[in-house]
């Protein structure tokens, strides 16, 4: 994966884009484009959570992905409750 093209293409160019909308000033035209390719940006970087998510899966027991983790176990990027790995031990 890569961000090799994209008009934003890391971390701080995501910085700079969220600062110039909000902060305002630009015309109609530009405000689009600079959210387009923020929600770009956002989108590939959201696409590499995925994929690192679904790497880690495959190495997980099939026990406790299919048993420990719950809809609603993650709000807003914090995990919500601590697992139970079935041993009796907190990790």
């Amino acid at each position: 994966m890569t961000y090799k093209g994209m008009v934003v293409a890391g971390g701080q160019d995501a910085g700079l884009a969220w600062e110039s909308l909000i902060r305002g000033g630009l015309d109609r035209d530009e405000h689009q484009r600079v959210r387009k390719a923020l929600l770009d940006y956002c989108g590939q970087d959201t696409l590499a959570l995925i994929k690192l998510v679904e790497r880690l899966w495959q190495h997980q027991p099939e026990r406790q992905r299919l048993t420990e983790w719950e809809p609603g176990d993650f709000v807003l990027g914090a995990y919500s409750r601590k697992p139970n790995f079935g041993d009796g031990r907190d990790r």
